[in-house]
């Protein structure tokens, strides 16, 4: 018998960990969770909703989606940015001081390749999917239907139990109660009570049917019609088959007359045809004698002869001026890129260069003004002069450090001096750290200004030798000048040269174009008159070949009139309708026996079971008696057994609701902000579940059709809890994906206070999953708000929020 819990303890569940890699938009994500509240922040399609899949599949191998094959298990397997070949989930948990996890491997076109569980790290078992869901069942004491139905609401699913159609919610809930063991049950029993009954009542009444002395009557009565119905049987097949031939002779006969007269239509429609087509062909013979009158075929012929000859001629003289063009169009082209390449690629680039090296001869002379024909031995002089200063600095920065070291000495000493052996007193010690500290002055001061100094030489220095090496770099420059100058000169001439003759190759072209084109006019002339001759020599064959045709089709006529003829004879002195008459009522008659052989054969086979049936009633009556009673006795026995399961059905139902309803009392007063409701309720109403809400006046209304959306959305989230207390109160768990639609401000601001700060008296982990911001601050356990440029494809971005930014 199932035994219901109110809010019974439940055992110390918390999942701790979830590890995605390549899960949908998760590249590899990481969360840790603890007790209380803990949420998944992001806009839409950041990826919350996966990671709540990814719990429910790492537990089950499935999640609500997936069983409703609403995707197929490769969409999980991340596509963008980048397509992976596998994904995997992992889940750690911790339940009455055990630490579990589950990890699960999809590969593409594989499904789950891997799944395995570990207690306290020791494996329990893999790889085989099922095997470790049925254990990670055994452990939760939950199967996949309970828990995705009571602890984990999937989006927009909040009102699961309010969108099942009215009749069918009793039938639902049963199956999670698993009521519907005892229903099933109960519907077995009736349907074998009613198939016993049946076999009972059959068996009476065989054995209240079986009277002996009337049996042997019935039969011999059965027998005697049974051989008179066969005699007559028999004559009404003989007649049946004399009928039968008679009306295939008959049929033969109208099918040979229709088929003489579609010949005898289809000859005369010939007939016709060939009239028609002799019509058009002595009036196409009559148009072209019109159109060749005067012409005669020999003078036709001969003169496309000459034709033909004279555009051969032509041809020949037009290949060799194509290739006279030829040889010219290659000597021009040649030479134009000759000319273009001196031009452009030579001239131009030498007068650019000769133009650059000229302006730098003038620079050069400007350089060497400002800075002197001995800059070599200025840049030394500079560059020694440095030397020497930064050798004096170091010098003066080696006595600072002695005298630095001479006043921490003084300044320890007692007695002596070390150095000259003098006693040393207070004043003495006092002038020898004064003068050293003025040498000290005098060397920093001596340093800053050769340092100054050393500033100014440095930049002279700089400033010297980048003149120096821009003036050596345009020397180098212009070492070639006189010869890019000659060579400029040399180029000047070669192209005058080379463009003389490249105008006389382009004089000589232009003139074979001309000719070509003389002779191509020609040969256009010629091929017109041609075409002419050869259309008056294609009319004269037609008109041979239409003469020719014109003899054929009146041959053809007289060949179809023939035949014509021969078929109008054997159509003599035959009546069709008559024919056909006579057949339909062959037909008819034929039918007729053949029904009343048909139904006297069906009488005759009905007799003689009805003989058989009588024989066996016999041989079973004493049989079937015997039967009877045991029959009864399971009757009884299987009615007891049915009262029994529907009245514990009864009664489980009442103690469901009964659970259902105190725990909707202390959550609705925790969750709805307002006073118009005072109480919710689920009650039996006409066979089936109903969601009720108490108004001030103490009437109940329907949740369904009456109640706004966010007192329907704060009704179904209060019974989503209740259930999950109810059915799996070892459970304290609840996962909740967007709950917070149809809401109003007050009621999410109310849901958010709740989850925070009372819900833990009825749940121990909390996971929500929302896009609104006013629910961070229902967050007492882990909050990540999750991000994603779905622009761009990008993975989905995992960030942990300190609650003490709130």
């Amino acid at each position: 018998m199932v035994t219901l819990q109110l809010l019974g303890e439940g055992r110390l569940l918390m999942i701790t960990k979830v590890k995605l890699k390549n899960w949908k938009s998760h590249s590899d994500s990481e969360f840790d969770f603890t007790f209380g509240t803990n949420a998944l922040l992001g806009r839409m399609g950041a990826g919350k909703s996966s990671c709540l899949d990814a719990i429910c599949f790492a537990l089950f191998g499935s999640f609500p989606s997936l069983q409703a094959k609403k995707i197929k298990i490769d969409d999980i397997i991340m596509k963008k940015p980048q397509e992976k070949d596998k994904a995997e989930v992992e889940v750690n948990f911790d339940l009455d001081g055990s630490f579990y996890s589950v990890k699960r491997v999809i590969e593409k076109r594989k499904g789950t390749t891997y799944s395995e569980i570990r207690e306290n790290g020791k494996l329990l078992d893999a790889p085989n999917s099922q095997r470790v869901t049925e254990i990670v069942s055994k452990i939760l004491k939950v199967n996949y239907e309970l828990f995705s139905k009571a602890i984990y609401s999937e989006q927009n699913g909040i009102d699961y139990f309010l969108t099942i159609p009215k009749g069918q919610r009793m039938k639902k809930i049963d199956e999670l109660l698993m009521i519907d063991k005892f229903e099933e049950a109960r519907v077995h029993a009736v349907s074998l009570i009613n198939k016993i009954v049946e076999r009972k009542i059959g068996k009476q009444s065989i054995v209240e049917k079986v009277d002996l002395d009337e049996i042997q009557s019935l039969l011999g009565n059965l027998k005697k019609a049974s051989e008179g119905m066969k005699k007559d049987q028999l004559e009404r097949s003989s007649r049946l088959k004399e009928v039968y031939k008679e009306r295939i002779f008959f049929e033969n006969e109208t099918n040979h007359l229709k088929s003489l007269l579609e010949i005898i239509e289809n000859l005369r429609k010939e007939e016709k045809g060939k009239a028609s087509v002799l019509i058009e062909v002595t009036r196409n013979i009559e148009n072209l004698e019109k159109a060749l009158a005067g012409n005669d075929r020999i003078k036709i012929e001969k003169k496309l002869e000459e034709l033909s000859s004279s555009l051969v001629e032509l041809n020949g003289q037009l290949k060799l001026k194509e290739k006279d063009r030829e040889i010219f169009q290659e000597q021009y082209g040649n030479l134009k890129t000759s000319v273009e390449i001196l031009k452009k690629e030579k001239i131009e680039k030498l007068e650019k260069d000769l133009k650059e090296k000229m302006e730098a001869k003038e620079k050069i002379v400007e350089i060497e003004m400002e800075i002197g024909k001995d800059y070599h031995q200025k840049i030394k002089q500079k560059q020694k002069l440095i030397e020497n200063l930064i050798k004096q600095i170091e010098q003066m920065r080696v006595k600072i450090e002695d005298s630095q070291e001479i006043l921490k000495r003084i300044t320890s000493i007692e007695g002596s001096c070390p150095v000259c052996e003098r006693k040393l007193n207070s004043k003495i010690k006092e002038k020898i750290m004064t003068q050293k500290k003025n040498e000290m002055k005098n060397f920093r001061k001596k340093i800053k200004e050769m340092n100054e100094k050393k500033e100014i030489t440095d930049s002279e220095f700089s400033n010297l030798s980048e003149s120096a090496k821009k003036l050596e770099d345009m020397l180098d420059e212009i070492k070639d000048l006189d010869q890019v100058s000659s060579e400029l000169e040399i180029s000047v001439r070669t192209y005058e040269k080379e463009r003389t003759s490249f105008q006389a190759v382009e004089g000589q072209l232009i003139q074979i174009r001309r000719e070509t084109e003389r002779m191509q006019n020609r040969m256009q002339e010629n091929l017109e008159k041609r075409k002419m001759f050869e259309i008056l020599h294609y009319q004269m064959k037609d008109l041979e070949q239409m003469k020719k045709r014109f003899d054929e089709l009146l041959k053809e006529r007289d060949e179809v009139k023939k035949h014509l003829v021969e078929h109008e004879k054997k159509m003599a002195n035959k009546d069709l309708k008559e024919l056909e008459m006579t057949l339909r009522d062959l037909i008819g008659k034929e039918r007729e026996l053949q029904v009343q052989v048909d139904t006297n054969g069906q009488f005759i086979r009905d007799k003689e079971e009805r003989i058989a049936e009588y024989e066996k009633s016999v041989a079973e009556a004493k049989k079937e008696m015997g039967e009877i009673e045991k029959l009864g006795k399971m009757i009884s026995q299987l009615k007891i057994f049915e009262n029994s399961l529907e009245l514990t059905q009864i009664e489980l139902r009442k103690e469901f609701v009964g659970a259902v309803n105190y725990t909707m009392d202390k959550v609705w007063h925790t969750f709805y902000p307002y006073q118009d409701f005072e109480r919710i309720s689920l009650d039996v109403d006409e066979g089936d579940y109903v969601l009720r809400l108490q108004e001030k006046s103490g009437k109940w209304i329907n949740v369904e059709g009456i109640a706004s959306g966010g007192e329907r959305s704060l009704a179904a989230l209060t019974l989503r809890i209740a259930f999950a207390l109810v059915l799996v109160p070892h459970l304290p768990m609840l996962i909740l994906d967007e709950p917070t639609a149809n809401l109003d401000s007050n009621s999410i601001e109310g849901l958010a206070r709740t989850l925070r700060e009372k819900i833990n008296e009825y749940v121990e982990q909390v996971f929500l999953i929302t896009h609104d911001e006013k629910l961070e601050y229902a967050v007492n356990g882990s909050l990540y708000r999750l991000e994603r440029e779905k622009e761009k494809d990008g993975p989905t971005k995992v960030i942990s929020v300190s609650l003490q930014n709130l």
